[in-house]
């Protein structure tokens, strides 16, 4: 073809034009996958804190000498968040 009868295949491509918008299609998509890095790492922190929560009360359970009282206090605050 024509770029082998110059000679030109193995020479870069320069453009400007070309070089900006390469630029910020990678700019672009490198926020892309920030912000979603950014949502997961928010998403984990919610997570950590309810397995946090739950181990707590787990730790709470698993060492309470009266189990029934710990439960009756489960239902009322149960019943608080109900009826607000």
């Amino acid at each position: 073809g024509l770029m082998r009868a110059f000679r030109v295949e193995d020479l870069p491509i320069e453009s400007k034009m070309l070089t900006k918008a390469l630029d910020e299609a990678q700019r672009k998509v490198e926020n892309y996958f920030f912000d979603i890095r950014k949502q997961l790492f928010e998403y984990d922190e919610v997570l950590n804190s309810q397995r946090d929560r739950v181990y707590t009360e787990r730790r709470r359970a698993l060492q309470s000498d009266n189990l029934q009282s710990l439960l009756i206090e489960y239902a009322e605050l149960t019943m608080d968040d109900i009826l607000e």
